[in-house]
């Protein structure tokens, strides 16, 4: 059973057998359906608001929430359960939970999706009324992201505590943690009265034994004139929200690939959306080479300028932040001297073949020669399709239509954006959103944003006459600025 037992399956008690062929005997197991843990508890087959026994439960969010110790784990699920109405609430389902803290310090209300519904964590005093919210987390981020909610606490508080979704139509199981706690410089936990909180107390990393910021930046640095040179380690502040951070880099020899990211100081900062940076890299008359909001771990960026001559370039960094937020992050930038033709793809290479011949594929300039001729933009400009299809999103809002030509009378068109091997589409500096068109370019017959690889699309249209049909490429609408070269791969079957 591989210390497997009645409790560990969701049963209150009980004796776990081993059946004849080797599979866990759950008769001998008892228990009373929970409704609200995502769990068969029972063991009649149902979960939650799927057995009759919860239908009361199910249908009054306040009816019988579940006391939780401190420090307490449970898992469950929203799915079925009653709206959650008022404050900060949008009308999801919830399921809800009583606590009281036993320490002074603070309440900690970590939630982790076990999907990609935007779930949050609400404080209340009344269960039913929205009056005495004391405090909203932030949407989830995506499955597996824990979202913390802390707050003030004193010994003896009461709260209950609401997990539901910014969205009325989103539900779905997740793991919740709830403690109260003393707190401490050097948890990992970074607390409203610290600026940072990397776990540890040593010096030069960013973040002080007394969980403040050591930072490089002097400020005024948000001009080209007043531009910090960069050192390494670089640590600095996004602070008011509109701050401007200007960091000036000198490429000795050239061609060489700037690259530049940006991190956390605070673990986790930039998987959990507290850091949420835009990196620009500027030439030295301020003229923008390139910009990205993404590309790095999480929210955080990461920027490449490819074949830069020697001269001075500078990094901006902004961060999107809330009204009361400082930005701490750190940002590392490597300078990589290209040679193309060596067979080595460097960062700011597309491809490297080894030699610098054109028309095989890969320039003298190691970028892959593209297929598409602009304009191409509208459906009656559409290149014709030809296998492999390499074609580039730029400027900022440019689209791609291609036309491909399909025999019918029952065909299916598939196509996919990738990204021809350079990674783009899984570390998120590629995100695509790609559509099928009929009728002359009129109809949408199928569009997608990510179910290829990564953030990549895929889409397929099935039933398909025979006919000249178009796909349409362009950026994600949640970077609508983004450029980006890629592949159309293109199946009819």
């Amino acid at each position: 059973l591989r210390g497997a037992t009645c409790e560990s399956l969701g049963f209150d008690g009980g004796e776990l057998r081993c059946s004849p062929d080797c599979t866990a005997d759950t008769s001998g197991c008892t228990g009373v359906e929970a409704c609200q843990d995502g769990r068969d508890n029972d063991g009649d087959g149902s979960v939650d608001c799927g057995d009759p026994e919860c239908e009361a439960a199910c249908a009054d969010l306040c009816a019988a929430p579940v006391a939780l110790s401190d420090p307490a784990f449970v898992t469950g699920d929203t799915s079925g359960h009653a709206a959650v109405e008022g404050g900060c609430a949008a009308g999801a389902p919830g399921v809800v939970y009583t606590f009281t803290a036993t320490t002074t310090g603070f309440l900690d209300v970590v939630l982790t999706p076990e999907t990609d519904a935007a779930l949050l964590a609400v404080l209340r005093g009344d269960c039913d009324s929205a009056e005495t919210q004391l405090a909203c987390g932030v949407a989830s981020a995506g499955a597996g992201i824990e979202n913390r909610l802390t707050i003030p606490v004193g010994e003896g508080d009461a709260f209950h505590v609401i997990v539901t979704s910014a969205s009325a139509d989103q539900a779905g199981a997740f793991e919740l943690a709830v403690r109260s706690r003393v707190p401490a410089c050097g948890d990992r936990i970074q607390d409203p009265d610290e600026a940072c909180d990397d776990g540890n107390d040593e010096p030069g990393d960013g973040c002080s034994d007394e969980c403040r910021i050591e930072a490089t930046e002097v400020e005024p640095n948000g001009t080209i004139a007043t531009a910090n040179p960069y050192e390494e380690p670089f640590f600095a502040i996004i602070d008011p929200p509109e701050d401007k951070d200007v960091v000036r880099v000198t490429v000795p020899t050239g061609p060489t690939a700037l690259v530049v990211e940006t991190g956390d100081i605070t673990s986790s900062d930039c998987l959990d959306g507290r850091l949420d940076t835009i990196v620009e890299i500027l030439d030295e008359s301020g003229a923008l080479i390139v910009q990205r909001d993404f590309g790095g771990v999480g929210h955080c960026a990461r920027a490449v300028a490819p074949a830069l001559p020697a001269g001075d370039y500078y990094v901006r960094v902004t961060a999107r932040v809330g009204p009361e937020q400082r930005a701490p992050y750190g940002l590392l930038v490597t300078l990589v001297p290209e040679v193309c033709g060596d067979g080595d793809t460097t960062a700011g290479e597309q491809c490297d073949d080894g030699n610098t011949t054109a028309g095989d594929g890969c320039s003298a300039a190691c970028r892959f020669e593209l297929d598409e001729t602009e304009p191409n933009d509208a459906p009656a400009q559409a290149n014709a399709h030809a296998a492999p299809w390499l074609a580039e999103i730029s400027p900022a809002g440019d689209v791609d239509v291609v036309a491909v030509n399909v025999p019918g009378p029952r065909s299916t068109l598939i196509a996919t954006v990738s990204d021809n091997g350079t990674e783009a589409c899984a570390t998120n500096r590629l995100d695509s959103y790609v559509e099928i068109l009929g009728g002359e370019g009129a109809d949408v017959l199928a569009s997608d944003d990510d179910s290829g690889v990564g953030y990549c699309s895929s889409a397929s249209a099935t039933d398909l006459a025979a006919g000249t049909y178009r796909v349409r490429v362009r950026a994600s609408d949640l970077v609508p600025d983004a450029t980006f070269f890629y592949r159309l791969n293109v199946t009819i079957l």
